[in-house]
C-alpha cells in the first residue's frame, strides 16, 4: 500500500464487459446460415434446379414448400400441416427420441452432393409440377432434436412453365442491364452483391429484342454512373455505347464503406451505397434516363443487394447482436477503448467481419490487401501509412501520437482489392484533446468528472496484506479471508468460501475530507461499503467508481460475495474538492428530462455472486438514484407475485418449490426465492423511498405465464394452471398457447386488478401497467370469435388487414376487452384513491410498433387516452413483427399525448446495450423529439457499480449528450454496425413474427 505523490493521475480501465462488447469479438457461433445459391430460378417442367446452402453452428437442414393450399403440394414430398411440404429425408432413421426426423436431412447425409463440412446441396427435378410460381423455404435447424426449436431460415421463389420459357424484358427499353452478371429483369427488383470483393454492372445495347434498327438513331448512347456512399464519398464513372462497342462494365467497388445509422424519433434509419446510372445521347432536347439502386438488405433471405430504387435510407429494425450481419462492413475498423482513459493510448485495431466461406469458391472472403491511413482533418497529407493485411483475426497498430497537435484526425483503411479501382473503406476520427487529463473520471463512457485536491495525498492500495496490517485489527475470520499474492507488489483480497454473510474486513486509513474512491473485483464480483454509513455495493470486475464520501474518520469495509474465489484487487482514494463533489451530484442525480427506471430487480440475485440482505433494497434505490433515475417501476410480478400478498388467487415467487425442480434452475434461483421470502420486497422499497428521493410505482407484467413445465414450473401460478379454458389461442389454432391468457375473460381481468388494487393501498406513488410483457392479449379464443360472429356474420378466422375496414372493425370490437380491464382498475382505486388523498396515476408500458398495430395487439390506446384511464405512456422499442408495422416512431404517440394531456416517455432497453454509441444516439433522437422522459428498463442492471452505469444520466440531459458524442472518442471506439445498431430496443425483439396479413398462427 503506497500514498502517492501529488501529481497527476490517468485511470486506466480494463473493458472487459458482457453487455457493451469491444466492436469486433465474436461472439459464440449460433445456428446461421452464411450462404444460399440457387443456380436456376427460372425453368420448364422436368428440368433439374440445384440449392445450395452454407451454415455454421453444426446445423442439419430441412428444405421447405410453402404453398398455403395453392399451388398444391410438390409431388413426392412430404406434407405437413394443410401449408407445408418438405423434401422427405432418410438420414435419420434410428430410434431417436427424434422430432420431424423424416423431414431434416443431415450434413453429408443421402442427398449432399457436397461434402463439406456445414454445406448442403441438393438437386431437385420438376417431374410432373405444375407451371408457376413456387416459395420455398431451406432451413439451418437442430431438428429432430427434441427441445426448443433452433436455427435460421432463408426463402426463394422457382417460377416453372411458361413464365420462365418466354423471359421477362429488361429494366430499361434501350439497354440490357446486369448486376455480377445477373440479368436485372423487370419485375425483379434486387440482385446480390458482395461486399469486399469486386462487383460489375455490365450495360449492353438491347439488340436482342428487335430493337436494333430504332436504336441505330440514337446511337451513341451516354452512360454516367454516380456511386455515393453513405457519408456523401463519391465517385463519377463515364462510358460510351456504340455500334463498334456495344457493351460496357463498370466497377461497383467493393462496398467496404460502412452503412451509417440515423436516429431519429425512435426511429432507426439505414443508409448503405447509392448508385445514380443515367442513360442518354449526345445530342437532342431529351434528359437522360436515370436508372438508380440501393445497398440494402434482402428482406426474404437476407442477402446484401442493389435494390431498384432511389431510397436515401430505410428503416432498420435490426436483430440480436451476432457475429455477423448483413450490411456489417466486410472490414471492421476501430480505437481501442483505452483512448477513452488516456489520449495517448492510440491503438488501431481492424479484421474482418468474418471469414465468409462460399458456395461458389471464388465469391470466398478471406483477406483484403488494404492500407492504414492517418490524415490530419485539415489536410491531406499522409501523417502515418503503411500496408496491411486485414484477415478474420484482429490485428493491433500502436500509433505514436505524443508529438500531434490537438485536433482531429482520420484513420481509415483504404482497401485494394485486385479487380476494383474502389478505395473508399472504414473510417473513424480521433479526437486528440488532452485537456482534462487531470481530471478524475468517474467513467470513461460519460464526461463527468471531479476536481482532484492537491493539497491532500491519494491512496493506492494494490498490497491488501499491508493494507490490513497497517489500517485494519485484523481478518475478522480466517476461515472466510485470505490474502493471494498475484504478482510483485500485488496481494488481493480473496473470500474463501462464497458466504456473503460472513462479517467484513475494514480499513481506517486515517484521511480528512472527501475522496474519490475507485474499486477493482477479482472474479467477478465484491462488495464495497464506503464510510460508516454508507451502503453495501456490489464492484464488477472492471476498474470503476464507487462513489465520492468524506471520509475524516471514516472507513472502507470490504464483504464476501457468494461466489468462492473472488474478493478486491485494487482500491484507489483520490482527494477532490467539497465544490465538485457537490456539483456532479447535482447533475447525474437530477438530469434535466426525467429518467425513469424499470427494476426487473429480482435479476441482480439470480446464480452465485449475491449478497441476499435487506441492505440490497438500499443498494437498489440509491443506486438507481444517484444516476438520475428519481421514479422507479419496480417488479411485483408477472404470472406468480414478488411481494407478500393476501390476495387467494396469487402465487408468490416460487410457482413450484425448489426442492421440486431441477438442480440447475434450482441454484439459479434460491437467490431470487430468499429475497422475496426473507423479506417483503416492496414494503422494504415504499418505505425507503423518502430518504432516497424517488418514486415507486409498482409494476406488474400483464401476460406472461411461462408454461407449466418450463423451467420447472417455478414461473407458472396455480391461478394459470387451474384455468386452461381462459388461454389465448392462437388464429386457425387446433389447441391454446402454454403460457398466455385471454382478456376476452372478466376472471382474467379480475385477477390482474385485484393485484394492482392490492398493492394501491399501500400508498405507492402511481401503477405501471405492463402491457408489453407480453403482446398479443387477446387474438382468437373460440367463445370469443363466436361472439364476434354471432354479432357481425363475419368470420375473424377468415379476414385479415386486406380487408381492411372489417379486420378494423373486428380488433376495434375485441380490444375493449382489453381497455375493459383499465375501466374496472379506475372504478376499483377510485375510493383508494380518495382514502389514501392522492391520485395514484396510471402509467402504462406499451409497444412503439405503432397504434394500429397496438390495436392489433389489443391496445385501444387512443381510447385509453380519449376515456382518461391513463396519465402516461412508456414506450418499448419491441420489435416482435418481423420486420412489419411502424418502425417505432414516437412522434404519433406525442401528437396523441398532447391532445389528450398524457406525458409520453420514450424507451430504452438495459438488456441490449449492446453498443453505447447507439445507445446514446437512440437517446438523443428521443430527446429531440420531444418525449417527457425516458424508461430505462431492467434499470437494477445500472445500481451495479461499473463504468457504464454513468451513461445513464447522460439519456436524460440533451446539451450535454449532444456535447459527449460530438467532442468524445466514443464513436471511434463503439462504431455503430449493422450488428449492433438495434442496441437498446426491446431484449424480447426479432424473435417474433405477428403480422396483421395472414391466416397462420402468426396472425394477428
Amino acid at each position: 500500500m503506497i500514498r502517492t505523490a501529488r501529481g497527476s493521475f490517468v485511470l486506466r480501465f480494463v473493458f472487459r464487459w458482457t453487455l457493451i462488447l469491444c466492436p469486433g469479438v465474436a461472439l459464440g457461433q449460433a445456428m446461421q446460415i452464411t450462404d444460399l445459391h440457387v443456380d436456376k430460378r427460372q425453368l420448364q417442367p422436368g428440368e433439374t434446379f440445384t440449392v445450395a446452402v452454407m451454415a455454421r453452428g453444426g446445423a442439419n437442414f430441412c428444405l421447405r414448400q410453402d404453398h398455403f393450399g395453392t399451388p398444391p403440394a410438390v409431388p413426392g414430398w412430404k406434407e405437413h400441416g394443410s401449408d407445408y411440404a418438405f423434401l422427405p429425408s432418410e438420414d435419420f432413421s434410428g430410434p431417436g427420441p427424434y422430432k420431424n426426423a423424416p423431414l431434416c436431412h443431415r450434413d453429408n447425409g443421402k442427398r449432399d452432393l457436397d461434402q463439406r463440412k456445414g454445406a448442403w446441396r441438393v438437386a431437385v427435378d420438376t417431374a410432373g409440377w405444375r407451371e408457376g410460381t413456387y416459395q420455398f423455404q431451406i432451413l439451418a435447424t437442430n431438428r429432430p432434436a427434441l427441445g426448443e426449436s433452433a436455427g435460421d431460415t432463408r426463402a426463394f421463389a422457382i417460377v416453372v412453365g411458361a413464365a420462365a420459357a418466354s423471359g421477362a424484358g429488361g429494366i430499361h427499353p434501350r439497354v440490357e442491364i446486369a448486376i455480377n452478371a445477373q440479368r436485372c429483369s423487370h419485375g425483379e427488383e434486387s440482385w446480390p452483391i458482395l461486399s469486399g470483393r469486386p462487383n460489375r454492372l455490365t450495360v449492353a445495347l438491347a439488340t436482342s429484342r428487335g430493337s436494333q434498327a430504332s436504336n441505330a438513331d440514337k446511337l451513341p448512347v451516354n452512360l454516367t454512373l454516380v456511386r455515393t456512399q453513405a457519408d456523401g464519398r463519391q465517385v463519377r464513372l463515364s462510358a460510351m455505347l456504340t455500334e463498334q462497342a456495344p457493351e460496357a462494365v463498370f466497377d461497383l467497388g467493393v462496398f467496404a464503406a460502412p452503412a451509417v445509422f440515423d436516429f431519429e424519433a425512435g426511429v432507426l434509419y439505414r443508409r448503405g451505397c447509392r448508385l445514380r446510372l443515367q442513360i442518354g445521347t449526345p445530342a437532342g432536347p431529351e434528359s437522360p434516363d436515370v436508372l438508380s439502386f440501393s445497398q440494402t438488405i434482402h428482406a426474404a433471405d437476407q442477402r446484401e443487394v442493389l435494390q431498384l430504387g432511389a431510397a436515401e435510407r430505410v428503416p432498420h429494425f435490426g436483430w440480436r447482436m451476432g457475429p455477423l450481419r448483413p450490411l456489417d462492413p466486410p472490414v471492421l475498423l476501430w480505437l481501442d477503448p483505452a483512448v477513452l482513459a488516456d489520449p495517448d493510448d492510440v491503438r488501431v485495431r481492424y479484421q474482418l467481419r468474418a471469414e465468409e466461406a462460399r458456395i461458389l469458391a471464388e465469391q470466398s472472403l478471406t483477406r483484403i490487401p488494404a492500407v492504414l491511413r492517418v490524415t490530419a482533418a485539415d489536410s491531406q497529407r499522409p501523417l502515418y501509412e503503411e500496408p496491411v493485411e486485414v484477415l478474420p483475426e484482429q490485428r493491433e497498430t500502436k500509433l505514436d501520437v505524443a508529438d500531434w497537435k490537438e485536433g482531429r484526425y482520420r484513420i481509415e483503411i483504404v482497401p485494394q482489392v485486385s479487380g476494383s479501382e474502389d478505395r473508399d473503406g472504414p473510417v473513424v476520427v480521433y479526437r486528440r484533446d488532452r485537456s482534462a487529463v487531470e481530471a478524475v473520471r468517474l467513467s470513461p463512457l460519460a464526461p463527468w468528472t471531479l476536481e482532484r485536491d492537491r493539497a491532500r495525498p491519494e491512496v493506492a492500495i494494490r498490497d491488501f496484506r499491508q493494507a490490513v496490517a497497517e489500517w485494519s485489527p485484523g481478518l475478522p475470520d480466517d476461515n472466510t479471508w485470505e490474502f493471494r499474492k498475484a504478482g510483485p507488489g500485488l496481494v488481493f483480497l480473496i473470500a474463501r468460501n462464497g458466504d456473503w454473510s460472513r462479517p467484513p474486513v475494514v480499513l481506517r486509513p486515517e484521511l480528512k475530507g472527501p475522496y474519490a474512491v475507485f474499486a477493482a473485483a477479482e472474479k467477478g464480483s465484491c462488495y464495497v461499503r464506503v464510510g460508516q454509513r454508507g451502503i453495501v455495493r456490489e464492484i464488477l470486475a472492471e476498474p470503476c467508481f464507487v462513489e465520492a464520501a468524506e471520509m475524516t474518520g471514516g472507513e472502507v469495509a470490504i464483504y464476501p460475495a457468494s461466489a468462492s474465489g473472488s474478493g478486491l484487487r485494487e482500491l484507489r482514494l483520490i482527494p477532490v474538492t467539497p465544490a465538485s463533489v457537490d456539483r456532479l451530484a447535482q447533475i447525474t442525480s437530477a438530469p434535466p428530462t426525467p429518467l425513469r427506471g424499470v427494476a426487473d430487480w429480482c435479476d441482480n440475485f439470480h446464480t452465485a455472486g449475491g449478497r441476499l440482505a435487506a441492505d440490497q433494497f438500499d443498494a437498489l434505490l440509491q443506486g438507481q438514484a444517484e444516476v438520475g433515475m428519481r421514479s422507479i417501476a419496480w417488479a411485483i410480478g408477472r404470472s406468480w407475485v414478488e411481494y407478500h400478498s393476501r390476495l387467494p388467487d396469487a402465487t408468490r415467487f416460487p410457482c413450484t418449490p425448489l426442492d421440486q425442480i431441477a438442480e440447475p434452475y434450482r441454484r439459479t434461483y434460491a437467490g431470487r426465492a430468499a429475497m422475496i421470502n426473507n423479506y417483503d420486497p416492496l414494503a422494504q422499497v415504499l418505505e425507503k423511498r423518502s430518504p432516497y428521493g424517488v418514486e415507486i410505482l409498482p409494476w406488474l407484467g400483464m401476460q406472461r405465464h411461462y408454461g407449466e413445465s418450463a423451467y420447472g414450473g417455478i414461473f407458472c401460478s396455480a391461478w394459470f394452471r387451474a384455468h386452461p379454458e381462459w388461454r389465448r389461442w392462437n388464429k386457425n389454432a387446433s389447441s391454446p398457447s402454454g403460457s398466455a391468457v385471454c382478456y376476452y375473460f372478466p376472471e382474467v381481468r379480475k385477477e390482474r386488478v385485484d393485484i394492482y388494487c392490492e398493492v394501491a393501498e399501500r400508498n405507492p406513488d402511481g401503477l405501471a401497467i405492463g402491457w408489453c410483457r407480453q403482446v398479443p392479449m387477446l387474438l382468437y379464443h373460440p367463445q370469443m370469435v363466436a361472439e364476434y360472429r354471432d354479432r357481425t356474420g363475419i368470420d375473424p378466422l377468415k379476414i385479415d388487414a386486406s380487408r381492411q375496414r372489417e379486420y378494423r372493425d373486428w380488433i376495434c370490437w375485441r380490444a375493449d376487452f382489453v381497455t375493459e380491464t383499465l375501466r374496472e382498475l379506475k372504478l376499483r382505486l377510485g375510493p383508494i384513491r380518495q382514502r389514501l388523498g392522492r391520485p395514484v396515476p396510471v402509467a402504462v408500458r406499451i409497444p412503439s410498433k405503432g397504434l394500429f398495430y397496438n390495436l392489433a395487439q389489443g391496445l385501444d390506446v387512443e381510447t385509453w387516452c380519449r376515456e382518461g384511464l391513463i396519465h402516461e405512456m412508456q414506450l418499448d422499442p419491441l420489435e416482435d413483427c418481423g420486420w412489419r408495422g411502424e418502425p417505432h416512431d414516437v412522434r404519433p404517440y406525442l401528437e396523441l399525448g398532447r391532445r389528450y394531456n398524457v406525458p409520453v416517455f420514450g424507451g430504452i432497453n438495459g438488456n441490449t446495450f449492446w453498443n453505447c454509441t447507439a445507445i446514446m444516439r437512440r437517446a438523443q433522437g428521443l430527446l429531440e423529439a420531444g418525449v417527457a422522459g425516458i424508461e430505462i428498463y431492467e434499470s437494477n442492471n445500472f445500481a451495479l457499480i461499473s463504468p457504464r452505469r454513468w451513461i445513464i444520466p447522460l439519456l436524460g440531459n440533451l446539451p450535454q449528450l449532444q456535447a459527449f458524442l460530438e467532442d468524445a472518442n466514443l464513436d471511434a471506439c463503439y462504431p455503430v454496425w449493422s450488428r449492433n445498431a438495434a442496441s437498446g430496443y426491446d431484449n424480447h425483439s426479432f424473435g417474433g413474427n405477428w403480422s396483421v396479413f395472414g391466416m397462420g398462427a402468426n396472425g394477428l
